[in-house]
């Protein structure tokens, strides 16, 4: 697990673009990112909004067509979703291999 820091926004954009898959919490990192087309995967709390379509635990975003919303079950419980994350970043990654 590395951690970036980074001065100006084009600094975060030009690492999203050396990315295969994108996780993350932060919604403007999740936007970009899936803008930039990138595999995106949206860590969420249970109150959710309806930007990534949180209608159940993982779900495909309506909003971008690379991006997947894996919401808590429990509230500050993340253990659950972050296995659930990393099923999903698993089997994206395999899907990408095939492609």
């Amino acid at each position: 697990l590395r951690y970036y820091y980074f001065d100006t926004w084009e600094d975060t954009l030009a690492l999203l673009e050396t990315c295969d898959i994108v996780v993350t919490c932060d919604t403007s990192v999740s936007h970009a990112a899936a803008a930039l087309g990138k595999t995106t995967i949206v860590l969420m709390h249970p109150a959710a909004y309806f930007t990534w379509n949180h209608n159940g635990n993982v779900t495909k975003s309506i909003w971008y067509e690379n991006a997947w919303c894996v919401k808590q079950k429990t509230p500050c419980v993340w253990e659950d979703t972050l296995q659930e994350a990393k099923k999903l970043t698993i089997r994206l990654l395999n899907e990408q291999k095939v492609n």
